[in-house]
């Protein structure tokens, strides 16, 4: 029951109680019955004030427990003129508004925090209690190679990849730098933060690919510039040398003209060999356009096609609309030239190439041959500089890929697909 219908019940019952003995007197005066019955009207009147006056905080207390119920912190009370009421509507307007600026104040730092680790570089995972995912920004998602909806609530042992099971194995307070296939490297850290009194942990990966090309091209431009200049000047000076005693030979010394020819153009080869090695750090900035990503593919290939006698069959997907990107033509071409001329020469003697394009839901462009597959080894260094899986291979063609597509920012990946087919993927 009540507190107002317990009041309610006694002022009702102590007036019957005056009316049952009011009664009494009307045998002894008529008077003294009236003056009685006047005397319970009033306690009647002087009950009903006392119990608007004492209901009325009830009401106020009960309408500010619904609105904080409704989490509604707008609502508030006006002054009445009584002291009591006015001293609780005072402390009622003053937590409200208290309440009201906290509130505002976590929503803003809550979205503040997660427009932060949305857009972070680095990867961020949140765990539940039970460390199944709670949340991952974008970049997670991506290192991941999942979305949310597909993990969300799901232990991360789920996720059948190199970096997932680095990341499961992780302890608390624990940072680990892990080595990732195609000359891929992070940085996992695992912390904890409380959450309504539990622990609750999440993890960072910080990509470190870029920080450690960035050193390693450094220190590769340093060596590669002074093998050159000690190579160019070495071989400068032999060929004057060499020219100047090809000029003395007289007509009959026809077989050492033809040596010392040979001599010449090899060292010249070696200077050009140099010169490619050293073009791969010395990449001018992008002079960006916005290019038809689809036309440019269709001019190239029939470059690659026409230069090998092998039987391949090209196969296109392309978009439409066409996809639209914001490229360095001339590079992007040397970039594609590489792709096509490595798709073809994974291919034996017939196979298939495959050319997509896409602008939904991301922009990309993929190129699949049905060739030799990458072995886990190359997978792993297919980037490095002057690595190459071929007898002959200088391991620059994909290295200068590599440094244009960085320079564009692009995301690129080269690996087999789940049909054991080599895929080439750039996200523009």
């Amino acid at each position: 029951m009540k507190l107002k219908h317990k009041f309610l019940l006694f002022v009702i019952i102590i007036n019957l109680i005056f009316l049952g003995l009011s009664l009494q007197l009307l045998a002894i005066s008529v008077w003294y019955f009236l003056l009685a019955e006047c005397l319970i009207i009033i306690s009647i009147l002087i009950s009903i004030t006392i119990y608007r006056q004492f209901v009325q905080p009830l009401n106020l207390i009960s309408a500010g427990v619904e609105s904080i119920k409704d989490k509604d912190f707008t609502m508030q009370f006006v002054p009445v003129g009584q002291y009591e009421l006015d001293n609780l509507i005072t402390v009622y307007n003053s937590m409200i508004d208290k309440l009201r600026e906290e509130r505002v104040q976590q929503q803003e730092q809550h979205y503040f925090l997660q427009k932060l680790i949305d857009s972070s570089g680095s990867g961020i995972i949140i765990l539940n209690l039970d460390e199944t995912v709670f949340s991952l920004n974008p970049a997670a998602a991506i290192l991941l190679k999942t979305q949310l909806s597909d993990i969300k609530d799901k232990p991360l042992s789920s996720l059948e990849n190199s970096l997932a099971a680095a990341v499961i194995n992780l302890k608390d307070k624990e940072s680990i730098i892990i080595s990732l296939p195609q000359h891929h490297s992070c940085r996992i850290s695992k912390g904890a933060f409380i959450d309504r009194g539990f622990y609750r942990y999440f993890i960072q990966i910080e990509e470190l690919t870029r920080e450690i090309l960035q050193a390693e091209r450094k220190a590769n431009e340093k060596v590669i510039r002074m093998i050159s200049h000690e190579i160019n000047n070495s071989i400068g000076a032999v060929n004057s040398i060499l020219q100047s005693f090809h000029g003395t030979l007289e007509n009959n010394d026809a077989k050492m003209a033809d040596t010392l020819e040979i001599a010449i153009r090899r060292n010249k080869h070696l200077i050009k060999f140099m010169s490619n090695f050293a073009r791969v750090f010395r990449l001018a900035e992008p002079n960006k356009e916005l290019t038809d990503l689809n036309r440019l593919l269709q001019s190239i290939q029939p470059l690659i096609a026409g230069s090998t006698a092998k039987s391949i069959n090209w196969h296109w997907h392309l978009s439409k609309p066409p996809v639209m990107a914001e490229i360095d033509v001339n590079q992007f071409e040397q970039v594609i030239v590489n792709i096509l001329k490595n798709a073809v020469e994974a291919i034996e003697s017939s196979g298939n190439i495959s050319i997509y394009t896409q602008t939904l839901p991301y922009a990309c462009l993929k190129i699949i041959n049905d060739g030799i597959p990458l072995s886990p080894d190359v997978e792993k260094n297919i980037f490095s500089p002057f690595f190459s899986s071929k007898e002959n291979g200088q391991g620059i063609g994909l290295t200068l890929s590599q440094e244009i597509l960085k320079n564009h920012q692009f995301d690129f990946a080269l690996s087999n697909n789940s049909r054991g087919e080599v895929e080439f993927v750039i996200r523009f």
